[in-house]
């Protein structure tokens, strides 16, 4: 999934990429940056299959299946040529584990083997093998078709990083955001490192867009998205997952860095315009709403780590989230609030005897203890 985001050039380049008329240059490019994997347990095999792809910068090899798992693991191919009867294990075993695993599944498998029984062949294509060529094998035609899938797998992995990105602003987009958030809060859970999350709403935005037209709407978006695109850092992600509204996942953060790069944001956006006063007209200032899942080392004391967020999941930093944002923009407009989200699973997991006999306390209570007229920027204070 992307971490960063990419430029609107990069976007252009990649559709270029897949038009019939950059087939030379795609070429080229393959020919450079493409992995290849040949898996054959004979030596001769694998130097002819090398010979026959002298053009190409990065070829491997493997004569076992073992290490031929160990060596996609390590760095995944944009192709495997594996033969179909291996000691210990057999090439059908390793192309139906690869078609099991999510990373692995679009991998092109073609199976280069000395069988000719079309049982073999139906087999192959059966676990998921894209292709079946038989030895001897023609230089040629093996050629021909390696760089015809390569050529294919380059063009769905260009297919499938358009599509989970934002085309107006180059951000990811709610899908692949989604999975980031997913894929950050297992991480999180593993480290037991803190992950915020702040989503940012811009003010009235329709209003802005029926009085200042909808190219400038588009015009505030995007000069928006560059702000984050800033103010990120190399492990977060930010992304347009609405309309007027972005998210900005943290890995890392707790709670107070979140409450101050909320705050630094808040501040870029208004030096760049992008934040000024109540008086403008809608869709010049931003509210923003944050949750942060603490380490578990910041909490009470609690004597089993694995207590702090039983039950949790993902689902409830983006609502904690999204319930700060809603809290802000009742506020007034360029309002910031952030809440621990472990404030909401205090009661609920800590011993009796650390935090006393009290009731549990949903977060949305915690919210609703915070009010403010006049700073534009504030969280909500630990209990």
């Amino acid at each position: 999934m992307l971490r960063k985001a990419v430029t609107t050039r990069q976007v252009c380049a990649m559709t270029t990429a897949l038009s019939p008329g950059v087939i030379s240059d795609a070429e080229t490019f393959i020919r450079q940056e493409a992995r290849i994997l040949l898996v054959d347990d004979d030596p001769d095999a694998i130097r002819l299959m090398h010979q026959m792809l002298q053009g190409y910068r990065h070829v491997r090899f493997a004569t076992r299946v073992h290490d031929a798992m160990q060596l996609i693991e390590r760095e995944a191919p944009d192709v495997v040529l594996l033969d179909a009867e291996m000691p210990e294990s057999n090439g059908f075993a390793l192309c139906e584990r690869l078609k099991q695993q999510a990373h692995t599944r679009e991998i092109p498998v073609l199976f280069v083997t000395a069988h000719t029984d079309v049982s073999f062949e139906v087999r192959a294509l059966s676990c998921g093998a894209a292709d079946f060529i038989t030895k001897p094998i023609s230089a040629p035609v093996f050629q021909l078709r390696v760089a015809h899938h390569l050529r294919t797998k380059r063009q769905m992995d260009l297919l499938r990083q358009l599509a989970t990105i934002d085309p107006l602003t180059a951000l990811p987009n709610a899908q692949a955001f989604q999975q980031m958030l997913r894929q950050e809060w297992r991480h999180s859970e593993l480290t037991q490192r803190p992950l915020s999350l702040l989503v940012i709403d811009l003010d009235q935005f329709r209003k802005f867009n029926w009085h200042q037209g909808h190219q400038e709407g588009d015009r505030r978006l995007q000069a928006t998205a560059e702000v984050l695109q800033a103010q990120q850092q190399a492990c977060d992600t930010v992304a347009r997952v609405g309309g007027d509204e972005f998210a900005w996942l943290m890995p890392g953060s707790d709670a107070q860095t979140l409450q101050e790069r909320g705050e630094a944001l808040q501040a870029a956006l208004r030096s760049q315009g992008l934040g000024s006063a109540e008086g403008q007209p809608g869709g010049r200032t931003v509210c923003a709403g944050g949750s942060a899942r603490q380490a578990s080392s910041e909490l009470w004391g609690l004597q089993d780590h694995r207590m702090e967020m039983a039950g949790s999941s993902h689902t409830q930093l983006l609502d904690a989230a999204q319930r700060s944002l809603t809290l802000a923009r009742q506020q007034g407009r360029g309002r910031l609030v952030t809440v621990a989200l472990h404030e909401a699973q205090r009661v609920r997991h800590a011993a009796p005897h650390t935090l006393g006999p009290v009731e549990h306390t949903p977060a949305s209570q915690y919210l609703q203890g915070v009010t403010s007229t006049r700073a534009p920027v504030f969280s909500v204070p630990p209990q």
